[in-house]
């Protein structure tokens, strides 16, 4: 390819080697182990680096007047968390579990807590919306910090988790964990099970609602619905190449009206009480090509069944319209949050801002 490039004016070209070991060490078992990480690290990186060259700045809509941005005193490595508190504050947790806190109306700092251990991989932390409290998943306990209000008084919770277990990044009033075998919805006061529920088999993705009444799970191609009260449901949902064991991620609307789960191939939103399809998108080469490679992923389904979807970094609203609306930002976002009332947006990322803006959609 490098060859024939200069033959054609004008076009550009791009080689990408994933090394996979050393020449003189070279052997069978190497070739087993290294060579499939090393093409898919390649695979990663060229994705990665095409996608940034694509996007259109143009392409990418307002948002509704900034409420607030406030100025992080410490950064850590690792993905952020950000979530709305109650009594009108927003919470970021960083990458080491330190938590900030801030004042929305004042833009004052609240007191928080210092970190600690690394959190796990990927969005590991929950901020709950009805309550000042926040809890992170550690590599072997999960941590509840209870605050008393806006004081920096509070207490902490820790209990063990199996090193299968992750947080599921939705609730509220309660929170969430799961392995391969169950999800367990928890007390946000002590960490202490509250009910479970039996994981699918080649489980991908989970959400719940603030209440934990309504839990989804969803495969490469299914999403099981369990509400409390009633039987469970099963919806389809269909991905690209369905035999790669492609992944997905999905979304429970804060009340539990609906739930939304995007795949490689489609975004579908349902509505809990009836089963009705309210959205439905097939998504363009190009949009399927935006979910490959890409880490800290994350879809929020608001009350009014409205998607909004975080991808590379990029925040974006999904609608039945002809393109997705990419949400105009600095930065990139590690993690963002919608106000329960849904008339705000938050977002912390890159910069040491966090920001704040009205939603008008």
């Amino acid at each position: 390819m490098a060859a024939a490039r200069p033959l054609n004016a004008g076009t550009g070209a791009l080689v990408v080697r994933g090394i996979s070991d050393r020449l003189s060490d070279k052997g069978d078992d190497n070739d087993r182990v290294w060579q499939p990480a090393a093409s898919r690290h390649a695979a990663a990186f060229t994705f990665e680096l095409l996608y940034n060259l694509t996007v259109s700045p143009s392409s990418r809509a307002g948002l509704g007047d900034g409420v607030r941005q406030m100025r992080r005193t410490r950064r850590t490595d690792g993905q952020s968390t950000i979530g709305f508190g109650p009594d009108h504050t927003a919470v970021v947790v960083a990458g080491d579990g330190a938590v900030e806190r801030w004042d929305l109306n004042s833009g004052e700092e609240l007191p928080g807590v210092p970190g600690g251990a690394e959190l796990r991989l990927g969005h590991q932390a929950i901020v709950s919306p009805t309550r000042h409290s926040v809890a992170v998943a550690r590599p072997r306990s999960l941590d509840v910090v209870n605050f008393s209000g806006r004081s920096g008084e509070h207490q902490y919770r820790s209990v063990p988790l199996r090193t299968d277990e992750f947080l599921v990044t939705s609730g509220g009033e309660v929170l969430a964990t799961h392995d391969k075998r169950r999800l367990a919805v928890r007390s946000f006061d002590d960490g202490r099970i509250l009910r479970e529920v039996p994981c699918p088999a080649g489980l991908a993705a989970t959400s719940i609602s603030a209440n934990g009444s309504v839990v989804a799970m969803a495969t490469t191609n299914r999403v099981h619905v369990h509400r409390e009260n009633g039987p469970p449901v099963e919806k389809r949902i269909r991905n690209w190449m369905e035999v790669l064991k492609p992944g997905c991620w999905l979304a429970v609307s804060p009340s539990g009206r609906y739930v939304a789960c995007a795949s490689f191939r489609e975004l579908i939103v349902w509505r809990t009480g009836t089963d009705d399809v309210v959205l439905h998108r097939e998504f363009s080469g190009q949009e399927r090509f935006d979910g490959f490679g890409a880490k800290g992923m994350r879809l929020v389904c608001a009350d009014e069944g409205r998607v909004l979807w975080l991808r590379r970094g990029l925040l974006s609203e999904v609608t039945a319209g002809p393109e997705i609306t990419h949400l105009e930002q600095a930065g990139r976002y590690d993690d963002f949050a919608v106000h329960p009332d849904g008339d705000l947006l938050a977002a912390v990322g890159s910069t040491e801002l966090v920001r704040v803006w009205q939603w008008n959609g």
